[in-house]
């Protein structure tokens, strides 16, 4: 990893590995929410279109930035994809960037060399694929840049810093509200550099949570009644909450282990009176009494790891309705924010080995995300590939 010793460098290498793996989705056609987001949107080809993103209820959902970033793309690319995909991989190869330098700030000087690897593997991972391959997910992409350079302004010291994470999370959330947790992110890094929480920090966090209650608040009145109101599951509390605790798992699983991946996921039935339906909630709960009790050691970074990965899984874990739910309750893309948090983990776990694998790692996962980008070229794969592991 000699060639890695230079910021310059390494943020060169990170984005043009990003590139490399990603070239089989560039020419990938439009695909699912891309004609209800974009080809078929009325308010993307209106010339008032920017208006009425940011200031009226007509669109289905609130990412008013997004939107505008689409409207602009239709622009200069109309219905050639290229342009499309290449703006979602560059914004995922600069989001690999920041995770670098957000954990290079984070760990202590003798892991750099994990901080490198964790932002290569979060770059890399195939688990990413359907944010970064499919257009409509530039709400992912766009929100983690913005979501990311909050974090990086946070963690440095200044007014100017912190205001420029304001506006960061502003922005993030404009892209995407699901990144409304990003105040208790802040919170949890903030102990873990200081190794504990002052007034002065929850009353610094206090506009981000306002910021995230506000844009909360718009996104759920914006959204059209017949989408609200639509019965996506008519499951009860307790068993969305087990259901919650069992998603979680699967992200791990799929995250230690990113094989089998699919766009759509066998929909899961929770039976309550089932006691293997609690085994994953009292596996989780042993895990976090663990780190707990070892919070003074190396339980330590576990639990904030653990914290971040709830935090960010939050919105997605079924306690609001999502569209997407009606078919699988779990998806590739709702994993984008939280990833990074097990892959830092890892990483930092396995730093004194980072030399030997670092390269049959990258090298594995490059090849994975080949292939799993090949399938976002032609939407017809993508769908033959998703019956034959969803029937």
């Amino acid at each position: 990893m000699e060639f890695l010793k230079t910021k310059q460098s390494t943020a060169l290498t990170l984005m043009a590995v990003t590139m490399i793996a990603y070239l089989p989705a560039l020419g990938g056609d439009f695909f699912f929410d891309d004609h209800v987001f974009l080809v078929n949107n009325a308010l993307i080809k209106a010339h008032d279109g920017l208006y009425r993103f940011w200031l009226t209820r007509e669109p289905t959902d609130f990412f008013p930035l997004t939107s505008t970033v689409l409207w602009l793309e239709w622009r200069l690319w109309g219905l050639n994809t290229p342009g499309y995909h290449l703006v979602n991989i560059l914004l995922h190869g600069f989001n690999a960037v920041l995770i670098w330098r957000i954990l290079t700030r984070l760990f202590p000087l003798e892991q750099r060399t994990a901080a490198i690897a964790a932002a290569f593997i979060f770059a890399l991972h195939p688990f990413n694929v359907s944010s970064v391959a499919w257009i409509s997910e530039l709400k992912n992409t766009l929100a983690g840049f913005f979501y990311f350079l909050s974090i990086y302004c946070w963690l440095k010291s200044g007014i100017h810093f912190y205001y420029a994470a304001l506006l960061c999370f502003t922005l993030s959330l404009c892209s995407k509200t699901a990144v409304v947790m990003l105040p208790l992110v802040l919170l949890l890094l903030t102990s873990w550099q200081k190794g504990r929480l002052a007034r002065h920090d929850y009353l610094l966090s206090l506009p981000f949570w306002g910021l995230a209650s506000i844009f909360g608040g718009v996104a759920l009145w914006v959204q059209r009644p017949g989408v609200v109101h639509e019965i996506i599951r008519g499951d009860g509390f307790f068993a969305r909450l087990l259901g919650a605790f069992r998603a979680v798992w699967f992200y791990i699983g799929k995250t230690l282990w990113p094989l089998e991946l699919s766009f759509f996921y066998p929909r899961w039935l929770i039976n309550i009176y089932a006691p293997l339906s609690y085994l994953p909630y009292i596996c989780l709960a042993a895990l976090f009494y663990l780190f707990w009790f070892y919070r003074r050691t190396w339980g330590r970074a576990s639990l904030i790891t653990g914290g971040y990965v709830l935090a960010t899984l939050f919105p997605v874990m079924g306690f609001v309705d999502i569209y997407f739910m009606k078919y699988s309750l779990v998806a590739n893309h709702w994993n984008y924010f939280s990833i990074i948090g097990i892959i830092s983990l890892v990483s930092a776990g396995l730093n004194r080995f980072a030399k030997v694998l670092f390269f049959p790692i990258i090298f594995i996962l490059a090849v994975l995300t080949w292939q799993r980008a090949s399938l976002y070229s032609d939407p017809v794969f993508l769908w033959q590939d998703t019956i034959s592991k969803n029937p």
